[in-house]
């Protein structure tokens, strides 16, 4: 890992780069989805079995959550299920799910079942998914299904999970160095929500109403996922917490500042022969002069 926030910069470009690219690429590629993700962003969540599969004339449009994919000639492929087991937004026993008309819409076949995570299409009523939404045959989504039986037995609200780290330079490479026991705080005026993060600089905070949130920590960061583009670092982010499901993301220490000055003994006259080196211990900096 040569620089790792230069690998933080170059996959948000890539992000914005590759749907402009769409018309030369003859296949849909998808960035990977947690089950807790895949939940936040459905509209619908269920398991169920094909009844019926075809080609159906509707209007077409790209995924929002795909990285790069084309429009396909012909129909939409539209499937018709039987609910088996309801998660989310699901009260019938049958429901019609479409693809986008694109390379990322799911290959439905009659007769096999699936896990479906689904959107509901504002201005037309239709339910929608595609390849990179976490839909999958029900034979592969067994840790999807677990997660999905276990968000009933949890608090109501969203979940902002991830870790906190520093980047250490080691030789030359800089690496992740977990920090423990930093308190992750959001707050909208109204609420405030805390975590903590562990050994492992891991951590998780639930049951967070939904709403944009100010977020920082403490001790302060001054990196984020919540905003890999930023060219400044920051000390605080913006977050939307959904109803349901997670929000994953990171907050790192990267260095980048630079201090100044001279040294001297304590009659005031300027040291010779002097090397300064700076030592980091938990969140302060120490100057040892070797």
């Amino acid at each position: 890992m040569r620089n790792l926030r230069m690998n933080h910069f170059l996959f948000a470009l890539v992000l914005l780069l590759l749907p402009s690219l769409a018309s030369v690429a003859n296949a849909c590629t998808c960035g990977g989805v947690s089950p807790c993700e895949a939940y936040a962003s459905a509209s619908v969540v269920f398991v169920g079995r094909v009844t019926e599969a075809s080609l159906k004339s509707t209007p077409r449009s790209f995924p929002a959550n795909s990285v790069s994919t084309t429009l396909i000639n012909g129909g939409v492929l539209s499937a018709r299920f039987k609910i088996e087991e309801a998660f989310l937004g699901v009260k019938v026993a049958q429901i019609e799910i479409s693809g986008e008309g694109t390379t990322c819409d799911f290959p439905f076949k009659s007769g096999e079942r699936y896990l479906v995570f689904a959107y509901k299409n504002a201005q037309t009523g239709t339910f929608h998914t595609n390849i990179c939404s976490g839909t999958a045959p029900l034979a592969e989504s067994s840790e999807s299904v677990a997660y999905l039986r276990s968000v009933a037995k949890r608090l109501f609200g969203g979940t902002l999970s991830g870790e906190v780290f520093r980047e250490v330079h080691k030789e030359d490479d800089v690496v992740p160095e977990p920090i423990s026991k930093t308190e992750i705080i959001l707050e909208n005026g109204k609420e405030r929500f805390t975590g903590l993060s562990d050994a492992n600089g891991k951590f998780e905070v639930r049951g967070i109403k939904p709403g944009r949130y100010r977020v920082r920590t403490l001790p302060a960061t001054n990196d984020s996922h919540l905003d890999p583009m930023a060219t400044e670092p920051r000390s605080e982010w913006e977050l939307d917490v959904p109803a349901h499901g997670c929000v994953q993301t990171w907050f790192a220490v990267r260095p980048g500042g630079e201090i100044s000055g001279r040294i001297v003994d304590s009659s005031g006259t300027v040291a010779e022969d002097i090397y300064p080196e700076l030592l980091v211990s938990s969140s302060f900096l120490f100057a040892n002069s070797g």
